[in-house]
């Protein structure tokens, strides 16, 4: 007996008998909208509350309560990533030589610092929360810093974070969420500037 193939949706122009599985019904002349409807169902999602279920973890929130300077806290960032074996060794130092050529301060009290080279095992997202804020030089104050380790195997996937983080600057979130203290807060609260 023949195995049946495994079968996720079936796209057809003709409504099928008792089929399990989800279909979409498309006109044998399809509408833009039909189109655009079914590329949101085959493309791979990269939506903020996706990018934020699948980058960022409790194990890598970090509330910070008390005054921090940005060389010490990338030291205990970076420190923890390579230790926890997250990152390979010289993620710190290209971290640091990238923002020496350019702040990575995105504006309305984010920062998105990241290296130069990919060193992550896997993308990852490590969350600061610094409700006191941490002096990120020129006069400007990071309340939330999102540490990003980039993999060479998602890059391009990842890439998906950006307009993550320009919603939360856009929707001037960073004040807001620094003041979670833990991460399951800081999850639910950003999801809600996501959708």
């Amino acid at each position: 007996m023949a195995q049946q193939p495994q079968v996720d949706m079936i796209i057809t122009t003709n409504v099928p008998d008792g089929v399990s599985v989800p279909v979409f019904v498309l006109d044998p002349f399809p509408t833009q909208h039909q189109l655009e409807e079914l590329g949101k169902l085959v493309l791979v999602d990269r939506t903020g509350p996706y990018m934020l279920e699948k980058y960022f973890s409790a194990d890598q929130f970090l509330y910070i309560d008390e005054p921090i300077d940005q060389t010490s806290l990338f030291d205990m960032v970076c420190e923890q990533l390579e230790t926890e074996g997250l990152v390979e060794a010289g993620y710190g130092d290209s971290l640091k030589e990238r923002e020496v050529i350019v702040s990575t301060m995105m504006g309305e009290h984010i920062a998105l610092p990241h290296s130069i080279e990919l060193f992550a095992k896997r993308s990852l997202v490590y969350t600061v929360a610094a409700p006191k804020g941490i002096d990120w030089g020129n006069g400007e104050k990071a309340y939330l810093v999102f540490f990003m380790a980039l993999s060479k195997n998602d890059y391009e996937e990842a890439m998906g974070l950006y307009d993550l983080f320009l919603t939360l600057v856009n929707n001037k979130a960073g004040k807001n969420l620094s003041q979670c203290s833990e991460f399951q807060c800081f999850k639910t609260l950003a999801h809600q500037e996501l959708v």
